[in-house]
């Protein structure tokens, strides 16, 4: 059984259920103020989490979904389960990723890119991280973070991404 099938069922949503082209719900403020989950509720969406945490190691357009989500594992509210189940649909639209590496000569040349986003986090104010590291068109790593420190401008947000590239790149 594929990844995405058990993700569907998981999460409560039947097979012919509508996909999603984007794996991502913003977090706004009155998502804060929704009522508590059921215990089995909960292990629900512990288990839907944990596959796609698992899924990210291998896909990079799960990495900042999972991230978020998974900030709410202690505690979730109806607010996470609904930002599960858009994902979880994403999932079903886009069960999988190819990624091919092409033969490539080498050029030498490392690539690391990052970016950040200032203040992204309702609660905390912290911004998160990502990046990719690249030889030549092959991704050879990718992450995505929460910085440990609130950014007072978007500048020092990606300063802080910059830093966080330079010292996955050596």
């Amino acid at each position: 059984q594929r990844h995405s099938d058990i993700v569907m069922e998981q999460a409560g949503l039947h097979s012919g259920s509508k996909g999603s082209p984007t794996p991502v719900v913003k977090v706004t403020e009155t998502d804060e103020v929704q009522p508590d989950m059921s215990k089995e509720e909960e292990t629900r969406y512990r288990a839907v989490i944990a596959r796609i945490n698992y899924m990210s190691q291998d896909r990079s357009d799960l990495v900042y979904a999972s991230r978020s989500l998974s900030k709410s594992m202690s505690k979730p509210q109806q607010s996470d389960m609904l930002r599960m189940k858009k994902l979880a649909r994403y999932v079903r639209q886009s069960p999988r990723i190819v990624i091919k590496y092409p033969l490539q000569d080498w050029d030498g040349v490392i690539t690391s890119t990052v970016d950040s986003d200032y203040a992204g986090c309702q609660k905390t104010r912290k911004s998160t991280s990502g990046g990719v590291i690249m030889i030549g068109s092959h991704v050879i790593s990718h992450w995505c973070k929460l910085q440990a420190t609130i950014a007072l401008s978007s500048g020092e947000a990606e300063l802080n991404a910059s830093v966080k590239g330079a010292v996955s790149y050596t």
